[in-house]
Parts: C-alpha cells; sequence; structure tokens
C-alpha cells in the first residue's frame, strides 16, 4: 500500500510514476486525495466543535456557581454534543472509503522497470527450449492436487 503521507506530498511524483502503469491511475489518486482532504475536514470541524464544547462546559459550571439560569446554554450543548457525533461518525465512513481507495492503489514502479504493460516483452535472451513432447503448465501436471 502506498504512503498516504507521500501522495500527499508529492501528488504529482505520485501520478506520474503510476501512468507508467497505466492511464486509469492518475484518476485514482486524484480520487485518494480528495477523499483525504474530506476526511481531514470532517475530523478538523469535530474537533473544533468538540473544543467549543468543552468551552461551553466551563461556562456552564461557571454560571451553576453563580446561580444563573444556564438551560439555554445546556439546549446548545445537546445540540453541539449531537453534530460532534454526527461529524465523527461521517469522519469514520470518510476514513473507511479513503482506505479503500488507498488500497486499491498499486506500488510504484521502480524507475529502472520498463515502461508500459506489466506483460510486454522487452527481451529475449536466448533460444525458447524445444521439447520432444508438449509441454504443460504446473496446474495440469498436479491434477487434483491443487484445489482450485
Amino acid at each position: 500500500m502506498l504512503d498516504l503521507k507521500r501522495i500527499r506530498k508529492e501528488p504529482d511524483v505520485v501520478k506520474a510514476s503510476l501512468g507508467r502503469r497505466g492511464e486509469e491511475w492518475a484518476p485514482a489518486v486524484q480520487e485518494v486525495l480528495e477523499k483525504d482532504q474530506h476526511w481531514r475536514d470532517l475530523t478538523t470541524n469535530a474537533e473544533s466543535l468538540r473544543a467549543m464544547q468543552r468551552s461551553h462546559s466551563d461556562n456552564i459550571a461557571a454560571g451553576k456557581k453563580a446561580g444563573a439560569d444556564v438551560e439555554p446554554e445546556l439546549a446548545k450543548m445537546k445540540e453541539m454534543s449531537t453534530q460532534v457525533k454526527d461529524l465523527v461518525e461521517q469522519a469514520r465512513i470518510a476514513e473507511e472509503q479513503l482506505g479503500a481507495a488507498l488500497a486499491r492503489l498499486p506500488n510504484l514502479p521502480d524507475p529502472s522497470a520498463a515502461p508500459g504493460p506489466e506483460d510486454e516483452l522487452v527481451r529475449t535472451v536466448g533460444e525458447p527450449r524445444a521439447f520432444e513432447f508438449e509441454a504443460r503448465d504446473h496446474l495440469e501436471l498436479a491434477g487434483t492436487r491443487i484445489d482450485m
């Protein structure tokens, strides 16, 4: 799996490198970046709302000590609490989607690897061996010993 920090830091390098594997990978990298940004936005919003919730909690405690009416603050706290729960749940879902999109990306090819599709014949060394019989693959030779 590719490192998300590297994708964030060098998106163009990652896109170009995966572009050597095929044209379909550049949009996939962009999708990962968009999902990552969405998850980060949701997480940031949830954390800032939690910080506001803590400060309101301190205000409620001070108001109770002073004997003031804290009902409006309590109602606001309940509303904030449901918003935080919603944002946390959305962030969890966004993180799962990000992980799934990231898992679909292949590893970066080595810079010395030949460009193009993986099954492209780059060179042939020597002459292919000629057998006096028909060559069979390993699955055919193993028969029922291998359960596919």
